[in-house]
């Protein structure tokens, strides 16, 4: 079984990137390669993704219990700033709704086990 492309993201260096071109590319394919990585693993967990459009080099979202009902909120730090902080401390909490950008008390995951702390929060 071959690595997902988000694993290709691991190490790289946002300002040789181009990360401030107009068009803000690389960030955007990041933000597809993330998407689909959480909704496949998601699927395999029985939970179901809810992510927005990409923010300015941060991404965030929510994966919903169908089971339970109960949603967990998820974001990662800026990319620029905080080199892989996406990939080893990805903030993870309960929410009360698809809009709950408050939730409850703040826990952190590597990006393999964000989705497995996910389904305990919303068990």
């Amino acid at each position: 079984m071959s690595k997902h492309r988000i694993f290709n993201w691991v190490g790289a260096d946002w300002s040789r990137l181009g990360y401030l071109a107009v068009d803000g590319q690389p960030f955007k394919q990041f933000h597809r390669d993330l998407r689909s990585y959480l909704r496949s693993e998601g699927k395999k967990h029985g939970l179901e993704l809810i992510m927005g459009k990409p923010n300015h080099f941060t991404s965030s979202g929510f994966f919903y219990n169908p089971n339970t009902g109960k949603y967990a909120y998820w974001s990662i730090p800026d990319v620029r700033y905080f080199k892989d902080e996406w990939y080893n401390n990805m903030l993870v909490r309960t929410a009360e709704h698809a809009k709950d950008f408050h939730g409850g008390m703040n826990y952190y995951a590597n990006l393999p086990s964000l989705v497995s702390m996910a389904k305990g929060l919303t068990k």
